[in-house]
């Protein structure tokens, strides 16, 4: 496995294990952990960007802590595997 994978895995698992919360996309809940692979990209405008992930074509947003985002801003252009326990789907 990648080096950067295994970091993302665990820099995402750590705190999803320890306090149950982790990365969500946008509005009501599933909570059987699941993984999403595609590219971490900004989206909107400052100061409205918002973290997203672009993945089969599909952009999601993403709602996480102040730690898993600051990693997940570094990564910004790279793919990455994101591992969740909740996706929220938005009304639209």
């Amino acid at each position: 496995m990648h080096p950067v994978k295994i970091l993302l895995f665990i820099i995402l698992m750590v705190p999803v294990m320890a306090s149950g919360a982790g990365c969500v996309h946008s509005e009501s809940a599933a909570s059987v952990p699941q993984q999403i692979t595609g590219e971490i990209t900004m989206v909107g405008n400052e100061p409205f960007s918002r973290l997203a992930v672009t993945a089969g074509g599909t952009l999601l947003l993403i709602n996480c802590d102040r730690k898993i985002r600051g990693k997940l801003l570094a990564l910004q252009g790279r793919t990455v595997r994101l591992i969740y326990d909740k996706m929220i789907r938005s009304s639209n």
